[in-house]
């Protein structure tokens, strides 16, 4: 997080941290374009994401080691999310019903060093129906 903040701050790129989301900023509109302008979402420092999609992963409140199935992953910013909070440690089902969005979502994972995540693309009622005791949350 800091490592990004620094980024920021040598691009005089102007943030305001989230509160309640120790790895959330908000920018202004002018200051969206400056980041995606400067390469550092292409490169996996910073994934744009609402602030609803942050606090949906803080309630659901994924630790380290612990086995997390998520059916509707793509493009990947709550698995992402998902997986900084689990400190990149344990096992992480990314599911979603669209070939071309899972398509999407790998990519994503691979630009953001997401390494313990297993990509699928099935219906996710099957999913829920099969994993269901095998998964933490």
């Amino acid at each position: 997080i800091e490592e990004a903040l620094d980024e920021l701050r040598q691009l005089g790129v102007a943030y305001e941290r989230v509160p309640w989301c120790p790895e959330g900023i908000t920018l202004s509109q002018e200051q969206k374009q400056r980041v995606l302008e400067s390469g550092l979402c292409e490169a996996g420092v910073l994934y744009p994401q609402s602030l609803s999609s942050m606090l949906a992963t803080l309630i659901f409140d994924p630790q380290p080691l612990e086995e997390i199935l998520d059916l509707c992953a793509a493009p990947g910013s709550k698995t992402s999310h998902i997986a900084a909070r689990m400190e990149n440690r344990g096992a992480l089902i990314a599911n979603d019903s669209s070939r071309g969005r899972v398509f999407r979502l790998q990519a994503n994972l691979k630009t953001l060093g997401v390494l313990h995540t297993k990509t699928v693309c099935l219906p996710g009622e099957w999913m829920w129906k099969k994993y269901p005791e095998m998964c933490d949350r």
